[in-house]
């Protein structure tokens, strides 16, 4: 065992230091104005280059392709992923408050000020700022739904590579939104996620990126297949049946039992029995109406052939993921028992497409009320209409997304920016969601909220008179030094886009000074205009909107990783357990 410090001191210190220099680098990255990271990978001699360059301002990418070694700075790292793993977005500002935090906690340790004492305060701050988060977000209404999507689209994507083509690609996300909730069952869970599939292919301007209805999985022929040989297109309203099943060969081994035969004869008689078999269950799923089968994996060439004899066209899809979006698009269950078929789900038409040099099957979607008039002329019976009840609840509004890009590289960073802005919509998209004013108005909002409740100038306010009585001048210090570190997000913002941040924040802080009977800010949202270098109201002028999820996570998680990383006292490494010998 080894210990890495002497003292407990010498250790926060130390680990507050490794953890200050992971946030150096994605600081210049914050914001609509951040530069980008270009990340070169050499072999072990640091001569050739291997791979594609990769070239990113997103915070968990680039923490994830930085070589971290020291313990404390990868819980940065950790904190990124975690946060882009349940929100989508704020990996870099979450990085970047919990630094903020850090660095003000490091001169309050150097003032004589017990870590338990700072981070007492700090949670106190935390819960008076998500008090804050609830009291001030903008509800979701029927009313100004897509129109608040709009805006935040418009906001997610100006940190992105993707900005220049903003109106395109809004207006792409729009029309996959409205798709997705006509498409699928009331108060049935959307997963955006999942329901809008994406597709990247290099080769094209991202300009060219497109919206399609249904599911596009990429097609691999088969060997000595040609395009134009395939079945191109079945339109006309098509049956769907979506299979994972072992149509191999039923062996005559059971348990590890043999059959041993005295002839070439009796041998052969099996082997006929086994495809008679399997001819008699193909010939089953034909005769229940199946159009296209999709199938998980590689079907049985007899059976398959057996099934193209019938009338089946037989596609095999080798990723489960594109399976389940066939299912959820067409309305149908996966089913692995032949002996009873679910009810057949039903598509628009299936057909084969080329994009770029990529071949893809698309399925494209039958509407909901093709849906009901075929349901309502085929189905009679109760039990019919039980089983196009559930099938119903299980269909879905799938679409797809083509992303285009010029280069390999280009279009994966495409795609990342594009997941984000999935997941920013997702904490929107149910009813129940609030949005909050962008630009770092809240941050500024919260920080004169916290000096106020400092100075014991918002005693008014019933929900903080209990805690201003117990504060103590210590953590009064550390109050304000948390107050203080809100503010250093919007002046990274601002330092970033080229204006004097000291000037531009002066002002905003005076709009948020102003005070209302009740105490209550007169101007939450004032920040300043990055585009114009001037204050302005994110929401009332400039219809900037975040989800106020996001920033309830960022704040929660800086809070809990400062709390974290100031609990540590020692650094202890241990060396490589040694193997456990049995004695015989």
């Amino acid at each position: 065992m080894m210990v890495h410090s002497k003292g407990a001191f010498s250790t926060v210190c130390h680990n507050i230091n490794a953890c200050l220099s992971v946030g150096e680098v994605l600081k210049t990255s914050f914001g609509p104005y951040g530069k980008d990271k270009l990340f070169v990978h050499r072999d072990k001699r640091n001569q050739k280059v291997e791979g594609n360059v990769l070239v990113s301002n997103d915070g968990a990418t680039i923490l994830r392709h930085l070589k971290i070694h020291h313990p404390a700075a990868r819980i940065m790292l950790e904190l990124a992923i975690a946060q882009d793993n349940s929100i989508g977005d704020g990996t870099t500002s979450v990085v970047l408050l919990t630094c903020g935090l850090l660095r003000r906690c490091l001169m309050l340790i150097h003032n004589g000020i017990h870590t338990n004492i700072i981070i007492r305060a700090f949670r106190r701050c935390c819960d008076c700022v998500l008090n804050l988060i609830n009291e001030t977000a903008i509800p979701l209404n029927q009313s100004n739904r897509y129109s608040i999507f709009e805006a935040m689209i418009k906001t997610s994507m100006g940190s992105k590579i993707i900005s220049r083509y903003q109106t395109h690609f809004t207006q792409l996300l729009l029309n996959a939104l409205k798709f997705i909730e006509n498409g699928s069952p009331l108060h049935s869970s959307i997963n955006l996620l999942r329901n809008i599939h994406i597709v990247t292919v290099p080769g094209a301007s991202m300009g060219e990126s497109s919206l399609l209805n249904g599911v596009l999985v990429e097609f691999i022929p088969k060997e000595g297949e040609v395009y134009s040989s395939m079945p191109f297109k079945k339109e006309g309203g098509v049956n769907v049946l979506v299979c994972k099943l072992d149509l191999e060969y039923w062996k005559s081994s059971f348990l590890g039992a043999k059959i041993k035969v005295d002839s070439h004869t009796k041998g052969e008689q099996i082997t006929q029995r086994e495809r008679d078999l399997i001819q008699e269950r193909m010939r089953a799923i034909s005769l229940s109406g199946v159009d296209v089968l999709f199938h998980f994996g590689t079907m049985n060439e007899f059976a398959e052939e057996n099934l193209t004899q019938f009338g089946v066209t037989v596609y095999n899809i080798n990723n489960f993921v594109d399976i389940e979006l066939i299912g959820l698009c067409t309305g149908t269950l996966i089913t692995s028992n032949l002996e009873s078929l679910p009810k057949l789900g039903r598509a628009q038409s299936v057909d084969l497409t080329k994009i770029g040099e990529k071949l893809f099957l698309r399925i494209n979607e039958q509407s909901n009320n093709d849906n009901n008039n075929d349901n309502s002329r085929n189905n009679s019976s109760e039990e019919n209409n039980n089983n196009n009840s559930n099938s119903n609840n299980i269909k879905q509004g799938i679409c797809t997304v083509v992303l285009r890009a010029p280069s390999e590289s280009l279009v994966q960073e495409v795609e990342r920016s594009f997941h984000d802005l999935l997941c920013v919509l997702n904490q929107v998209f149910p009813f129940n969601s609030s949005v909050i004013g962008g630009g770092g108005s809240l941050f500024l909002e919260a920080a004169q909220r916290l000096t106020l409740l400092n100075s014991n100038m918002d005693s008014s306010n019933e929900q903080f008179v209990d805690l201003i009585t117990h504060y103590k001048e210590k953590e009064q210090v550390c109050i304000q030094q948390f107050a203080e570190a809100l503010e250093e997000l919007p002046q990274i913002l601002v330092k970033n886009a080229g204006y004097d941040s000291l000037a531009l924040l002066l002002k905003a802080r005076e709009f948020h000074k102003q005070r209302d009977l009740f105490s209550h800010s007169t101007h939450p949202w004032m920040s300043v205009d990055l585009d114009s270098g001037t204050v302005k109201d994110m929401v009332n002028d400039l219809q900037i909107y975040e989800p106020s999820t996001l920033c309830k996570s960022v704040i929660q998680s800086a809070t809990e990783a400062t709390e974290m990383i100031l609990r540590v006292d020692r650094v202890i490494i241990n060396p490589p357990r040694e193997e456990i010998k049995m004695h015989s």
